[in-house]
């Protein structure tokens, strides 16, 4: 008797969704397509139907038939689709006074023992760039701190003078791709963080907020380490001169304490596709070891405002100029406050 070993032979179907996914995924990396260039509205739309479709039938559709029928599955989607596409994180966001005061953040307040110290008062009437470092993991310290009322007591009333409104967090494309948090995201006051969008908010008056090292700096994050990825980063310093807004330096210590995860960097396969895949999404994909943040001191010092003169076209030489100030003033922040900090 003879055994023929079987071959296994994709269908069409399979081969199909295997060139379509490879090939979404050579668009999307030549295209920055989540990086902030959806290549125009309609191509914007379009792939975030299909990423809503694909998303949900991976992860949603799986669990909720156990509860819902398949049919009123369908009708749930189709009445989330246009919530899902009016765009308005590329345009005022969509705060909510709720969420933004909700009890889950004086929970972690606690948890991370949340502090916020201001080297100066801020004028209300002046529109600020506030750049935050560290991204951390998730940059909890210096969301909860400058986005919720956790600690507008210790902020000498920051909140009653900047109402939830006038001040906005850049987040990566991507975030507002995922069903849920991107209503998470968009409640808790971020709007996309790309050049349009952020331009947009500014010359309207509203200050922003941006974690300038991005998904880049996540991948340093590990508890007692405060590694910045600042030096090249010149968007938001020429962002800051185009719309006459003054740069605050805000420094959180103890941000990189609140997760732990597993150093990849070293194996040569994994971390070439982690950077593989921070190009394509805009994001990371950090092995974390813990998903609720660990505790841990945190506090957020917001240094002084560094004055900035309009120019709609800056030099090059103007926004080095202005970018190694700014790198002078964390690091003086950074020297002066670090032995004071758990």
């Amino acid at each position: 008797m003879e055994f023929i070993p079987a071959q296994l032979q994709p269908s069409p179907m399979t081969m199909a969704i295997v060139v379509c996914t490879i090939s979404a995924l050579w668009w999307m990396d030549r295209g920055a397509v989540l990086r902030g260039n959806g290549g125009g509205w309609a191509a914007d739309k379009l792939f975030r139907t299909i990423f809503l479709a694909v998303y949900s039938s991976v992860f949603f559709l799986p669990v909720w038939r156990l509860v819902l029928p398949p049919q009123l599955l369908l009708v749930v989607l189709a009445f989330y689709l246009p919530s899902y596409l009016n765009g308005c994180e590329q345009r005022e966001g969509r705060n909510s006074m709720h969420v933004q005061t909700h009890w889950i953040w004086h929970w972690l307040k606690r948890r991370m023992n949340l502090k916020l110290h201001f080297e100066e008062e801020l004028d209300p009437a002046k529109k600020y760039v506030f750049g935050v470092h560290p991204h951390s993991i998730l940059p909890w310290g210096s969301i909860v701190n400058l986005l919720t009322d956790v600690n507008n007591k210790e902020s000498n009333g920051f909140h009653d003078k900047f109402s939830f409104t006038q001040l906005h967090a850049g987040g990566a494309s991507v975030c507002f791709c995922i069903p849920v948090y991107r209503e998470l995201c968009l409640a808790g006051g971020c709007i996309e963080a790309t050049r349009p969008v952020m331009d947009k908010a500014l010359e309207q008056g509203k200050s922003i907020m941006i974690v300038v090292g991005g998904a880049a700096e996540a991948m340093h994050a590990f508890p007692g380490t405060n590694t910045l990825i600042l030096k090249k980063r010149y968007g938001f310093v020429a962002m800051a001169i185009r719309n006459g807004a003054d740069l605050v330096p805000v420094y959180s210590f103890g941000e990189t304490d609140a997760y732990d995860q597993v150093d990849l960097s070293r194996v040569p396969v994994i971390g070439s596709l982690r950077e593989r895949w921070t190009r394509i999404f805009g994001t990371t994909l950090p092995m974390v070891t813990n998903i609720i943040p660990l505790k841990c001191d945190c506090t957020t010092h917001v240094g002084r405002p560094i004055p900035v003169e309009r120019d709609p076209d800056p030099s090059p030489e103007k926004v080095e100029a202005l970018l190694q100030i700014y790198m002078a003033e964390i690091q003086r922040i950074f020297d002066e406050n670090r032995p004071k900090c758990p």
